[in-house]
């Protein structure tokens, strides 16, 4: 049993749904619960416990599309000495950040494969669903195009910085984002939580296979956020699929961890 099985054998989707009805209730809200909350509240918590477990006092940590900074806090506080990075590129997120995380490194750009200007579909309706690329949004919105910047994450680390933590959440880009990574993931094998879910990659060329072999080749397994596997490329690819099929319902997955392989 892995860690995180160990750490939170007892985390149920029946503790979340009875969490989040009190919580709704209290607030005068529907007590209705969704089951993007239910995956959201596990994964949430598999991840927490994940990060207090792993990260010391000054392990560094990077926050690929930092969003309002839920990620980049728990850095903060599980590695109070280290100084973080966090890329967001939505201007006014980052400015943001920027009051709310003095002590942190805040980029306002995209990271990807390559480098320069690009448009940007920010969703004001959405803002979560932002991004590179339009996707099957599950309501009506009206993008607007703004102009950032674009920057390879190994052109901007130093090569001499050791990172022990990446975060990928960027709406259907995160290989990019992972290759313009590759010889920073080679050299200090880094635990990186990364969303890979085919809702996301409608205007992307983006395969579960491909995102399997980027980590085989950079010495990483893949496993299930409650840390069951490594998973092989036949699994990754069923539950990538499976969990698309279900239309991400409170079982499928659609965020993994990719750890250093233990051979």
């Amino acid at each position: 049993m892995g860690i995180l099985n160990r750490i939170i054998s007892s985390t149920t989707l029946r503790h979340y749904k009875k969490r989040f009805k009190s919580w709704k209730k209290k607030k005068g809200k529907s007590t209705a619960v969704y089951d993007w909350e239910l995956r959201d509240a596990r994964d949430n918590a598999y991840i927490r416990s994940l990060l207090r477990y792993e990260l010391k006092e000054n392990s560094v940590c990077i926050d690929v599309g930092a969003h309002r900074g839920a990620f980049l806090s728990q850095f903060i506080e599980f590695a109070p000495n280290a100084r973080h990075w966090a890329f967001e590129p939505i201007p006014s997120f980052a400015e943001e950040l920027r009051k709310k995380f003095p002590s942190a490194e805040i980029q306002n750009c995209a990271l990807s494969e390559t480098e320069g200007l690009t448009t940007f579909l920010y969703i004001p309706e959405l803002p979560g669903w932002s991004g590179l690329k339009s996707q099957p949004y599950p309501i009506a919105v009206k993008p607007q195009n703004i102009q950032i910047t674009v920057r390879r994450l190994d052109n901007i680390i130093p090569q001499n910085q050791i990172i022990s933590f990446i975060k990928i959440d960027v709406e259907g880009a995160e290989l990019e984002v992972l290759r313009g990574a590759e010889s920073l993931i080679k050299r200090c094998k880094p635990i990186i939580f990364f969303e890979c879910a085919k809702i996301h990659h409608t205007n992307y060329s983006t395969t579960p296979e491909e995102v399997f072999d980027f980590f085989k080749k950079c010495g990483l397994d893949i496993y299930l956020m409650d840390q069951t596997g490594p998973l092989t490329a036949k699994e990754f690819i069923s539950i990538y699929e499976s969990s698309h099929n279900s239309g991400y319902d409170r079982n499928a997955w659609g965020n993994y961890l990719a750890m250093p392989n233990k051979k």
